[in-house]
């Protein structure tokens, strides 16, 4: 996916991709990145090469990667992970039921009467496991924002063009077409 976004007067482009694991990856060497989104994106259309030929112009270039690491606990003693750095499943944040129910279930936990251990109250243990079965399902499907095949990209693109008139018919429906008259039974 490649997207334009202006930011205070900048404009700055984002390629998203997947890419296999590259041995030897250094996350300063500006030219592996290049060569790696200009394979990655070489022979697609929109503003595409336009945009390649800027990362090949460029010294001011990010590359990143998004990963995923699954633990067994997410306590332990004081320390917990809670919200996105435990059960983070999507880059574009469309898992919001697992941060509602994290924090409720955290929350619930710390307001539990029990007995202060010896000063400092550790994390409790069940807070961070409740949530898992959920966070598990979800990490372990492919969300439509990630798909592997050419027709998933293709079908999450047409389906990204779809939705604004999607949007816009719901609107429409419900801003602007007059109600209608409730029919009247005979008796």
């Amino acid at each position: 996916m490649v997207a334009i976004h202006p930011v205070h007067g900048r404009t700055l482009a984002a390629f998203i991709f997947r890419h296999p694991l590259v041995e030897g990856f250094d996350h300063r060497d500006i030219e592996q990145h290049r060569q790696m989104l200009t394979h990655t994106h070489e022979g697609d259309g929109w503003r595409v090469p336009e945009l390649l030929d800027r990362v090949r112009a460029t010294d001011d270039l990010w590359l990143d990667s998004v990963s995923q690491v699954r633990m067994d606990r997410w306590a332990n003693g004081r320390l917990a992970l809670v919200g996105d750095a435990a059960s983070s499943v999507s880059l574009f944040g469309d898992r919001s039921t697992l941060a509602i129910t994290g924090g409720h279930t955290l929350a619930e936990e710390l307001t539990a009467p029990r007995p202060p251990p010896a000063g400092v109250r550790p994390v409790p243990s069940q807070a961070p496991h409740a949530p898992r079965p959920q966070a598990r399902g979800h990490q372990d499907c492919r969300p439509a924002d990630r798909p592997a095949t050419r027709t998933g990209i293709a079908a999450r693109h047409l389906a990204s063009r779809l939705w604004p008139a999607a949007a816009a018919t719901g609107w429409v429906r419900n801003h602007i077409t007059p109600p209608r008259e409730p029919s009247r039974g005979t008796t």
